[in-house]
C-alpha cells in the first residue's frame, strides 16, 4: 500500500489485546495471519482518531481467508477517523473514514472493501492520459467497484452480519448469481445498468466519468 503524498508515518508498534487474542487463535489453526501496523490519524473536525477500533476490525478481518489475503498486501500503517458520515470511505492519502454507527462486523467487511481499493489502486484519483481515456478508466473503476462490493458482501456473510445497517439494493442479484466470479459479473452489470445516482444504485458510472473529466481538465490547465 503506497501513500500518494509521500509522507512518512510513525507506526504504533503495539497490538491490542483483542487483536493478539484473535491472531493467536488463527495461529493455533495453522494459519499465518498478516501483521498490520496502525498509526494515529490527523482527523478533521467532527471526526476522531480511532486506532483501537482499526486494530479490532483488522483482527476480525484476519479471521477470514479473503480478509487475510487483503491484509497481506498492506505495507504501510493504517490510519482512520470515525464519526457519523454518509458512507465509510478511503481518502486519497489512504486515511480511512469509518461510520461509528456500524457494528464491528459490518465495519470490518466495509474495511475489507476499502483496503482492496487501496491495494489495487484507488479509482477515484485516476486521470486520463498515456493512452487511457476516461471511457477506459470508468470501465476499470466499475470493475474495481464490483470486486470490492463482492468482497464486502461475502465478508458480511462470513462475519455473521444478518441485518446490516446499510443493506445494498443489489444484494438479491448478487446472491442469486453462482460462484464468486459470477457474482462480480452480476454487480458489474447492475452498476452499468444504473449509471446515475438513485435510491437503487450509487451511480458509479456517472460519478467516475464526471470525476475523471474534471481531474483531466485540471491537469491540462496546469500544464
Amino acid at each position: 500500500m503506497k501513500r500518494r503524498d509521500g509522507a512518512l508515518v510513525m507506526a504504533a508498534s503495539f497490538v491490542s489485546v483483542a487483536a493478539c487474542a484473535a491472531l493467536c487463535a488463527i495461529s493455533a489453526m495453522g494459519v499465518s495471519a498478516p501483521v498490520v501496523a496502525v498509526a494515529d490519524a490527523d482527523c478533521r473536525p467532527g471526526l476522531r482518531n480511532a486506532p483501537e477500533q482499526v486494530r479490532r476490525l483488522v483482527s476480525m478481518l484476519a479471521r477470514t481467508a479473503a480478509g487475510r489475503r487483503v491484509l497481506a498486501r498492506i505495507d504501510e500503517p493504517l490510519m482512520a477517523c470515525v464519526g457519523q458520515v454518509p458512507m465509510s470511505a478511503i481518502m486519497a492519502d489512504g486515511t480511512l473514514i469509518l461510520d461509528v454507527r456500524d457494528t464491528d462486523a459490518e465495519a470490518a467487511a466495509r474495511l475489507g472493501h476499502l483496503l482492496l481499493h487501496e491495494v489495487e489502486g484507488m479509482p477515484q484519483i485516476a486521470v486520463a492520459g498515456d493512452g487511457r481515456s476516461c471511457d477506459r478508466l470508468v470501465d476499470e473503476a466499475i470493475a474495481a467497484e464490483a470486486r470490492a462490493h463482492a468482497l464486502e458482501l461475502e465478508l458480511r456473510r462470513e462475519l455473521g452480519v444478518t441485518r446490516p445497517r446499510r443493506p445494498y439494493p443489489f444484494e438479491r442479484d448478487f446472491w442469486a448469481a453462482g460462484g464468486h466470479e459470477e457474482r462480480v459479473e452480476a454487480l458489474e452489470r447492475y452498476f452499468r445498468s444504473h449509471p446515475g445516482d438513485s435510491d437503487e444504485a450509487p451511480g458509479f458510472v456517472e460519478a467516475y466519468r464526471r470525476g475523471c473529466e474534471e481531474r483531466t481538465r485540471e491537469r491540462t490547465r496546469q500544464r
